[in-house]
């Protein structure tokens, strides 16, 4: 699809594959740095992603979370009234850094609470492989049920 969107996924990549929780001198209180940067990035990533997957009612959020951890970008959106996404971008964690995406099926505009968690690791970003990474989203989305597909090309590497 888009040679953006995959520049986006291989700098994501950077970012979350290298420790975010850092300060390095400035104040504590907020996102600075890459950790910025990330923040950033992911939102227009998720933005996108959003446009490419013909969602509608689009919410994006971000939460950077304090020093201890890189954050947190969300986007939920419909399909249709009652047949929505709820993606969010964050990282694995600190011992094995490495973008992680969960999503899960929204039946409910105003809750993220509706499917079961499914998760994508960071093979989608390493490759910078955007179409693999939109179709694993659309799998199943015709019936309102989001699952991991069984013939996932990447495999989760922890």
């Amino acid at each position: 699809m888009s040679k953006l969107q995959e520049k986006k996924m291989q700098r994501l990549y950077e970012l979350l594959s290298g420790d975010l929780c850092y300060i390095h001198g400035e104040k504590e209180s907020g996102p600075n740095g890459e950790k910025k940067d990330y923040l950033r990035i992911g939102k227009a990533f998720l933005k996108e992603l959003a446009k490419d997957l013909g969602l509608a009612d689009v919410k994006l959020g971000t939460m950077p979370g304090g020093i201890a951890v890189a954050g947190e970008i969300s986007l939920m959106g419909n399909w249709e009234r009652g047949n929505g996404l709820y993606v969010m971008l964050h990282q694995s964690n600190s011992f094995y850094p490495a973008p992680r995406v969960l999503y899960r099926s929204l039946h409910d505009e105003c809750k993220a609470t509706s499917g079961n968690n499914c998760y994508l690791e960071s093979g989608y970003f390493e490759h910078q492989d955007y179409n693999g990474f939109l179709r694993a989203l659309l799998f199943n989305k015709e019936r309102g049920e989001l699952r991991l597909a069984k013939e996932q090309k990447y495999a989760d590497a922890a």
